[in-house]
């Protein structure tokens, strides 16, 4: 089992709350052939049994499932089966938390928290995490990070991927928009997340894949 790398910017689909069974798989599958085509990566939330269909109909999206109290041999299971990413809340102790990434790690996942608050993370939990996913706790936080250059979450993230190179960071967003991917990636996230995905998200989602493509082209540009 090989672990998987995500390359940045890059957008999270929150679908297991949408879609299941062939449906997740046909949405999956156009997902898959817009980011081929974009030269992107993107996560894809599936339901555990579904993991197995949708990664024999898909080459380039990463597949997450969230935790849901696994035993070790379900997560090697699944992870056979085309698991990339293993999707956890911050709930329960930091040790609890600690030993299920540490497990994740083993088997070679990526792995993503998903947090309102990334300040009460330690830093021994930060060190087994890949992915953090920062759902703000109310939108007036999330418009001062977007409109205020010295906030004080800039200057988290910024210290967060100093301190964790390994660590990328993504707005857990409720409203997806075109705005809302390139707010967040102008404020120093390495991408967005949904937190849930509706059809309307799924309408408009093309056009914030190319968003995402476009942003990256111009940093590639600015960093050549």
């Amino acid at each position: 089992m090989q672990k998987k790398q995500v390359s940045i910017p890059f957008y999270c689909v929150n679908s297991q709350v949408l879609w299941k069974e062939e449906a997740a798989v046909e949405h999956a599958v156009l997902i898959d052939q817009k980011i081929a085509e974009l030269g992107i990566d993107a996560i894809f939330t599936a339901c555990a049994r579904d993991i197995a269909k949708i990664n024999q109909a898909t080459n380039r999206l990463l597949l997450g499932v969230v935790f849901e109290e696994h035993s070790i041999k379900e997560l090697e299971r699944l992870k056979k089966e085309g698991a990339d990413l293993l999707i956890l809340d911050q709930t329960g102790s930091s040790d609890q938390l600690k030993k299920v990434l540490k497990a994740a790690q083993a088997l070679q996942y990526l792995t993503l928290l998903r947090t309102e608050n990334p300040y009460d993370l330690s830093a021994a939990l930060l060190d087994h995490l890949d992915i953090l996913k920062w759902k703000f706790a109310n939108k007036r936080a999330a418009e001062t990070i977007f409109n205020d250059p010295s906030a004080e979450q800039k200057q988290l993230i910024r210290q967060l991927k100093k301190d964790y190179p390994q660590l990328s960071i993504i707005y857990g967003a409720d409203a997806i928009s075109a705005n809302t991917v390139l707010n967040g990636l102008l404020a120093g996230m390495d991408g967005v997340g949904e937190v849930d995905c509706t059809e309307s998200t799924h309408k408009t989602r093309r056009e914030m894949l190319k968003l995402v493509h476009d942003y990256k082209n111009v940093q590639t540009f600015l960093n050549s």
